[in-house]
């Protein structure tokens, strides 16, 4: 190999791993965890609570909670509507898009359930990181 070919391998190698650690972390995972976890138990809305107490204990920026809490739940949603889309042979996703004005593509529905559920998390994950940071400042004031 050549040194070109070496350094633009680097450079991609190097690209890869912050794309990566910029949406997967610990956080990722333990809001992945916990929002699975509740949402066994409770109705989809604890998203929000899972995201909201994962960036409260570890975000370090508003930004860092955004990102990351979108990207857990939208992974998270998207397994579990992927799970029921091949066990139904997509039949019910293709009967809900057919209830909405989605004209019965499941596509479409999967793609906007999705993005629902990572703009809930992420906007929960950012609130979770002001409440801290909040909470910080007023106990530094005092």
């Amino acid at each position: 190999m050549t040194e070109n070919t070496v350094k633009n391998t680097q450079e991609s190698s190097s690209f890869l791993k912050k794309l990566g650690t910029s949406f997967f972390s610990p956080l990722t995972s333990l809001i992945i965890m916990l929002a699975f976890v509740s949402q066994y138990f409770f109705d989809w809305w604890v998203i929000a609570l899972a995201a909201f107490t994962g960036c409260y204990l570890q975000a370090k920026s508003s930004g860092e909670a955004f990102r990351k809490s979108f990207v857990a739940i939208a992974i998270l949603w998207l397994m579990i509507i992927l799970y029921y889309h091949i066990a139904t042979d997509g039949i019910l996703s293709t009967k809900i898009a057919s209830i909405l004005p989605l004209n019965g593509n499941a596509g479409l529905l999967i793609f906007i359930s999705v993005l629902i559920g990572g703009l809930v998390g992420g906007s929960a994950g950012v609130s979770g990181y002001l409440v801290r940071d909040s909470v910080d400042k007023y106990q530094n004031k005092s």
